[in-house]
């Protein structure tokens, strides 16, 4: 799945949470940021795994609070093969991830 913007995000997590195993979160999106519109899954879903991307240069900072809380960040660009290596730390081991849906939640290009 994807969205424009923080908030239709939140919309569609809201629509399908219950078929979403990992949120693929650009750290930075419209209206509200990756890391808004994950503490506000987290509510509703709170063990929901979550991978950060960001195409800024690491803050470490933000690294050390996202490993302290368990999260991962993918520097941009980033391959499959990276994404793959992250992903299977992150799905709960009952949940195939053939069966996973993932909500990529990154801004749309303009059309």
């Amino acid at each position: 799945m994807l969205a424009a913007d923080g908030e239709q995000a939140l919309q569609e997590f809201r629509s399908h949470r219950d078929h979403i195993d990992l949120a693929l979160l650009d750290v930075v999106l419209p209206k509200l940021s990756g890391p808004e519109v994950y503490a506000r899954i987290c509510k509703e879903k709170p063990n929901l795994p979550v991978v950060f991307a960001t195409g800024y240069s690491p803050d470490i900072a933000l690294l050390q609070k996202v490993q302290q809380q368990g999260l991962f960040v993918l520097q941009k660009p980033y391959s499959p093969r990276d994404l793959a290596r992250t992903v299977p730390g992150n799905t709960r081991p009952a949940s195939p991830f053939e069966s996973s849906q993932i909500i990529r939640l990154t801004p749309l290009p303009n059309v």
